[in-house]
């Protein structure tokens, strides 16, 4: 596991996923930070993230 800065530019860009997606701020840096790092898989209970076409999510079970 590693845990990946956040930069500035990440929170001007969630700021246009949140624009765009409609996802909560919090989801919308997560999707920044990931984009910024070229993850596209995600593992979580929030369906939320499937309005990102670029995201894969696994939901556990």
């Amino acid at each position: 596991m590693r845990v990946l800065p956040v930069t500035s530019s990440d929170v001007l860009k969630a700021v246009e996923i949140c624009q765009t997606s409609e996802l909560l701020s919090n989801a919308s840096l997560v999707v920044a930070v990931m984009l910024q790092h070229g993850l596209t898989h995600l593992c979580s209970h929030d369906a939320d993230f499937d309005r990102v076409s670029s995201l894969t999510r696994y939901a556990p079970e």
